[in-house]
């Protein structure tokens, strides 16, 4: 205990509060005269923690309504298999891709052949 100017410190606290008493007067139990403060800070963590888990609980809910239409359309859509019209189209359409490019391989070929005999005869 310190004293100084007829006033006794008697105890601080881990939140920074001091509990100080005239001189003179009876002795204080630490502990009963933090109390009042100690109960403010358990009912304050006590309403963190009761508000943190119902903000968890909230945005579990609303993820979950925001991502509903989503998974309705994913799962349509791996459900459906394409018509017999589109699955022909679709071979005709690589089909064509192939004779296009062979084409194209082919009519740049004459063209190379009479660079290469260009070059060669230069």
């Amino acid at each position: 205990m310190a004293t100084s100017a007829g006033i006794t410190l008697l105890a601080q606290s881990d939140v920074g509060y001091t509990l100080q008493v005239e001189a003179g007067t009876q002795q204080v139990d630490p502990a009963a005269a933090f109390a009042p403060a100690a109960s403010v800070r358990n009912r304050i963590l006590a309403a963190e923690m009761v508000a943190g888990l119902l903000a968890a609980l909230l945005g579990w809910f609303a993820a979950g309504r925001f991502a509903a239409p989503i998974e309705r359309l994913a799962r349509l859509f791996t459900a459906v298999t394409p018509p017999r019209a589109t699955r022909e189209a679709a071979a005709r359409r690589g089909a064509l891709l192939a004779i296009s490019t062979e084409r194209t391989a082919a009519a740049e070929a004459p063209d190379r052949t009479i660079d290469d005999l260009a070059w060669r005869a230069a």
